[in-house]
């Protein structure tokens, strides 16, 4: 088996290259047009736009960074960061600790942070060099507290209507936003960023780690737990740092810089545990640790709650003007428990109600079903706009065994007849891209 750097010079490692237009419009786009330099922004690049990237464009990324050690004196570093990122994907193996660069994310950190378990078949972007997190970095707080290991609390569905959260005085709303649920690691040596899913992601931004960094020297470590959106050229929200530059182009503002903003809710650590506590004092402290945030007013948002009856009608009224998919109530006295909390008959600590959109739709197909506990005839309907035909997704939900058996009749009917199928659905909301979201099954209209 060929070794690292033999594996390197196989592909052009140091050689002459010049980029195909895609991957130049990437460099000047993504990585100039966004200031990103060193393993630190290759990290960045990574957290923002390696989702699905594959092995051969690591390695183009790699040899253009290798052509810009005159324009950039950190390019060395880019480049062997999207190096060891390629072998990783391409090979599943880690770099061999004694072939590797130090990572940027912690001053602490040495080589051995930017390897990744060797037992993983493809490695996922959050396991590739200079995003897992340093055990040592993180014993100041609690084992379950820490980095890949901390459980976010979920909201529920809501057991009553919308006006009964908002008369009962034991529960305060707060305002809601469309992005990913994350959770920040802040200590004066390193910082961290976890997923819902306890994977650990990339830096969003280099000026949010630094002012995470710095904030966490002056008042000390703490953990906040909200949402990473990202804002357009106009400030629209999206969930991707693609989907902000693409609503940017066609804005035609594509060319500006598009940073990331992080919505906080509530703070798991400041001084202490705060998990254990009611949830007032976990509001608190992340005031006043975003107010700490020195200059971090374009990067941080404290989404302040309301509690008094009239203060929750007014945020329920203006999240449904603003077509959000509905609001968050939160229990004052709750503590902080990871996951799903279905307290039937007692007051649920956090929940969600949501606006729905109802819409009449062309049934265009039914999707195999897959194996379940309970025998489906299929496993979702495929529905598309009747007017114009654009297809708006899959609805999986909202149907009985008896209504799956009349759909499949009618839609089969329908077919042979020459004529559309349609059925009525009732959706969170409707994507960026026009699909809908969180579709489920109300009824058969023909």
């Amino acid at each position: 088996m060929e070794t690292y750097q033999e594996w390197r010079t196989a592909r052009g490692c140091g050689q002459p290259f010049n980029p195909a237009a895609d991957i130049a419009k990437r460099w000047q786009k993504r990585i100039v047009a966004q200031g990103l330099s060193g393993r630190m922004g290759a990290s960045v690049y990574m957290g923002r736009y390696g989702k699905n990237i594959g092995a051969d464009k690591l390695v183009k990324l790699a040899r253009t960074a290798e052509q810009h050690l005159c324009d950039w004196a950190e390019s060395d570093e880019m480049a062997q960061f999207f190096w060891e990122a390629a072998y990783q994907l391409a090979t599943g193996e880690p770099v061999p600790v004694g072939e590797r660069r130090s990572v940027g994310n912690s001053p602490k950190a040495d080589s051995e942070a930017s390897g990744v378990n060797a037992s993983s078949v493809k490695p996922h972007a959050r396991d590739l060099p200079g995003i897992a997190a340093q055990a040592e970095d993180w014993t100041v707080f609690p084992a379950h507290l820490r980095p890949g290991a901390l459980v976010t609390m979920q909201p529920t569905d809501a057991q009553h209507p919308r006006e009964w959260y908002i008369a009962h005085p034991a529960y305060c709303g707060q305002p809601k936003r469309d992005g990913q649920r994350m959770v920040i690691f802040a200590t004066a040596e390193a910082i961290a960023y976890q997923g819902r899913s306890l994977a650990l992601q990339g830096v969003p931004d280099p000026d949010m780690d630094a002012i995470l960094r710095l904030t966490a020297q002056e008042i000390g470590p703490f953990i906040l737990d909200g949402e990473l959106w990202w804002p357009d050229a106009e400030g629209g929200e999206h969930r991707t740092a693609p989907q902000a530059l693409r609503a940017s182009q066609e804005l035609g503002r594509g060319e500006e810089r598009i940073s990331p903003k992080f919505a906080v809710f509530e703070a798991l650590f400041y001084r202490r545990d705060l998990t254990a506590g009611m949830l007032e004092s976990r509001l608190n402290a992340a005031k006043t640790i975003v107010e700490n945030l020195r200059g971090g007013w374009l990067l941080f948002e404290f989404l302040a709650p309301v509690y008094l009856a009239s203060d929750k009608r007014r945020l329920a009224e203006a999240q449904h003007a603003e077509g959000r998919e509905g609001e968050v109530w939160r229990l004052l006295s709750a503590p902080y428990t990871g996951g799903k909390l279905n307290a039937r008959g007692s007051l649920e600590p956090i929940v969600r109600t949501k606006y729905l959109i109802e819409r009449v739709v062309r049934v265009t197909g039914l999707t195999a079903s897959g194996a379940t506990k309970v025998a489906r005839r299929f496993a979702a309907i495929e529905v598309c706009d009747p007017e114009t035909g654009k297809p708006l997704g899959k609805v999986g939900t909202g149907f009985t065994q008896a209504d799956q058996a009349t759909i499949e009749a009618g839609f089969t009917a329908a077919q042979a007849a020459g004529v559309p199928f349609l059925i009525e659905v009732a959706a969170a909301s409707v994507s960026e891209y026009g699909v809908l979201y969180q579709p489920r099954f109300e009824k058969i209209v023909t």
